[in-house]
């Protein structure tokens, strides 16, 4: 059995953890000050429910820049992140 590590991630941000073994194996692990978060579907599709209201949005990838901006929530339209 190999060795284990126990990190708390108690800052919101990205961290990448790396393979020694295989250079291109990564993966990542963001930590969100909110408790209202997603993570999207094979399709790149996400759901989350929250109470009505005006609402600002951060939304991330790997290898892309950070996309944020503002919803309205309660308006019946449904918000689309378009990456640049």
């Amino acid at each position: 059995m190999g060795a284990v590590k126990f990190v708390r991630f108690d800052q919101p941000g990205v961290s990448r953890l790396f393979c020694n073994i295989h250079p291109k194996m990564a993966a990542y692990i963001v930590a969100v000050d909110s408790s209202y978060f997603a993570t999207t579907d094979e399709r790149g599709a996400f759901n989350i429910d929250v109470p009505a209201g005006n609402y600002s949005y951060y939304a991330w990838r790997a290898g892309g820049d950070l996309v944020k901006g503002t919803v309205t929530v309660g308006s019946g339209a449904a918000l689309e992140v378009k990456w640049p």
